[in-house]
């Protein structure tokens, strides 16, 4: 096969993706539109008549999505199983948030496609990107997850001693534990407050008190957490006074910071000694040995 051959095969795939890739936005746009028409009809008909939109209405709209059937697909394998567990670790929860994750997966790896194809017909890009960026594409939500899961959970560690605090402060004045768990739920705005409430709507659910702290611990993954999931689960097989233990657990969580902060200061020496050996003690060596040097090659 010739090279001109071989150019033409390449424009007739690039165009054809290109064209697919514009029809697909074209139709998830109308789709939208269409969708955003129905909920607004739907919700100016709801305020004449006592019914809501039905289950069968709401799950025959998912079924209809080419995008929740592939996440549907995509989630029922351990890798997709993992992926969930990051998306509900970085604060998505619902099951249209994990499939909007999941099928920006499949988009960027298409995305990746063309932009190698396009790249080896304008401007002769290697090989090796056709294969190497939609594998870039497909990895990238997970990356992006795992960072915000990873940043979401020191916020989370960071406000625990203080909402450790205001929950000891309302429960020694007189509120229940839950009581004072809603109250500051409802006045924090950080996501820890956002994981309490989520606690209590599964406690109002039916579930224990000690499964609900566990399954919070099993989400967030912090060393923290755990420690005060265990205190409450001690509290409440043991009967331990609740005020006590909360002052116990907001001390030896900020001993706990304390010690991690000397720690890192600790190992800042060691870590600054390449950068210093490398960048600043050259320049000095030539700062105060140049003269010198230029003086004795003057005087040879």
């Amino acid at each position: 096969m010739s090279q001109i051959e071989l150019r033409n095969i390449l424009s007739i795939v690039l165009s054809t993706q290109v064209a697919l890739f514009i029809g697909l936005i074209t139709w998830r746009y109308l789709a939208r539109r269409r969708q955003s028409s129905n909920a607004a009809l739907r919700t100016l008909l709801n305020q004449y008549t006592a019914s809501e939109i039905s289950e069968f209405d709401t799950n025959l709209a998912k079924a209809n999505s080419a995008r929740t059937g592939l996440s549907s697909w995509f989630l029922y394998t351990s890798y997709g199983r993992w992926f969930n567990s990051a998306c509900i670790r970085a604060g998505y929860w619902s099951e249209d948030q994990v499939s909007i994750w999941s099928g920006r997966k499949f988009e960027w790896s298409i995305a990746g496609v063309i932009l190698s194809m396009l790249g080896m017909q304008l401007v002769s890009t290697p090989t090796y990107l056709l294969i190497l960026l939609p594998i870039l594409g497909f990895i990238g939500p997970d990356l992006l997850l795992f960072s915000r899961g990873k940043e979401r959970g020191e916020r989370i560690a960071r406000a625990l001693p203080e909402t450790i605090d205001l929950l000891n402060m309302t429960v020694g004045a007189g509120l229940g534990f839950q009581a004072g768990l809603d109250r500051i739920s409802r006045s924090e705005g950080n996501p820890l407050s956002d994981e309490f409430r989520r606690v209590l709507a599964e406690i109002r659910l039916g579930d224990s008190r000690t499964h609900a702290f566990t399954s919070m611990a099993e989400r967030i993954n912090r060393p923290e957490i755990w420690s005060f999931t265990n205190a409450i689960s001690q509290v409440e097989k043991l009967g331990i006074p609740i005020t006590s233990a909360l002052k116990d657990q907001a001390k030896m969580i900020r001993a706990e910071r304390r010690e991690k902060a000397r720690e890192i200061a600790q190992k800042l020496p060691v870590k600054i000694l390449a950068p210093i050996m490398l960048l600043l003690l050259p320049s000095v060596l030539v700062i105060v040995l140049g003269p010198a040097i230029f003086t004795i090659m003057g005087s040879l």
